[in-house]
């Protein structure tokens, strides 16, 4: 492809990105879904990126089933890491933990440093009782938050931080729990300041 027939379809790819972020920044998700579907057609060779952002969209209108299926569509056009993610992330708010499971498996094996899948696997494994697997992920979550790029990285690294501190407890780590519901407090997470009135009495 010519290089000005390239800055042109990058261009048109940008123009129409800005038009559906202003629905999204607006919270209009649907027209913004509408905008998507017109990327579909518009642009065959980023499909998975339409997809993508029709997934996060769905997710944010909290229609989760449309969701994961934006996350399934996108993972078909190019499996990347953050649809696994993502779509485990959807799972997990609709109580298909396995599913999610297996999700953020596929999603560590393409990216195994990732902040969200650490997070979400840890979660998961502590859930289930195993403490220490959960631990050992979420401990990699956290050494890897510096440069997280989520929707609200301070919120994500506190949760981190409060989930740590529950498997440390059930370790019988009173100490390292305290020091990590202390730091997660300290960025405003309030489950985190419930845990240390609640446990700082036992």
């Amino acid at each position: 492809m010519p290089s000005d027939i390239e800055d042109e379809f990058e261009n048109d790819w940008l123009a129409i990105c800005k038009e559906a972020d202003y629905f999204e920044d607006n919270k209009d998700y649907e027209k913004a879904i509408n905008v998507y579907e017109k990327m579909l057609e518009m642009f065959p060779s980023r499909r998975y990126s339409a997809w993508f952002c029709i997934g996060l969209a769905k997710r944010r209108s909290n229609d989760y089933e449309g969701a994961i299926e934006a996350y399934t569509q996108s993972i078909k056009h190019f499996p990347d890491y953050r649809a696994y993610a993502n779509r485990a992330s959807v799972y997990i708010l609709i109580d298909e933990e396995e599913k999610a499971f297996n999700d953020l498996e596929e999603a560590l094996k393409l990216k195994p440093d990732d902040f969200v899948a650490l997070l979400h696997r840890g979660s998961i494994h502590c859930e289930k009782g195993n403490f220490r697997e959960g631990l050992i992920d979420l401990d990699k979550a956290i050494n890897n938050s510096l440069n997280i790029k989520t929707s609200d990285p301070k919120v994500d690294k506190a949760t981190a931080y409060r989930r740590r501190g529950a498997a440390k407890y059930e370790l019988e780590d009173k100490k390292g729990a305290f020091a990590d519901w202390t730091k997660a407090a300290e960025m405003g997470d309030k489950k985190a300041s419930q845990a240390l009135k609640i446990y700082s009495n036992n």
